[in-house]
C-alpha cells in the first residue's frame, strides 16, 4: 500500500490497520447511502408539494373560472331582464 493509499485516525492521526481502514471505508459507503437516501427522500417530497401547489392552484383557478361564468350570466340575465322590462314598457306606452 502506498502512502497515497494510507488512511489515518480521525483522533489520533495514527495510520489504521487494514481492518480498521476497510471499517472506515465501510462507515464512509454506509454515510454516503444514508445521505443520498436522504437526498432522495428531499427530492421526493419536493416534487410532491410541487404537485399539491399544482393542484391546489389548479383548483383555484377553476374556482375563479366558475365564478366569472356565474357573474357574466347573472349580468346577461340582468340586461336581457331590463331589456324585456324597457320593451314591455314602450308597448304599453304606445
Amino acid at each position: 500500500m502506498s502512502e497515497q493509499d494510507k488512511r489515518y485516525c480521525e483522533l489520533c492521526g495514527q495510520p489504521l490497520a487494514q481492518e480498521a481502514m476497510q471499517q472506515y471505508e465501510n462507515k464512509l459507503q454506509k454515510d454516503k447511502k444514508e445521505k443520498d437516501e436522504i437526498n432522495q427522500q428531499k427530492l421526493d417530497l419536493d416534487k410532491q408539494e410541487a404537485g399539491i401547489k399544482q393542484k391546489t392552484a389548479d383548483a383555484v383557478n377553476k374556482a375563479l373560472a366558475d365564478k366569472e361564468e356565474e357573474q357574466k350570466a347573472a349580468v346577461n340575465k340582468a340586461l336581457a331582464d331590463k331589456e324585456e322590462e324597457q320593451k314591455a314598457a314602450v308597448n304599453k306606452a304606445l
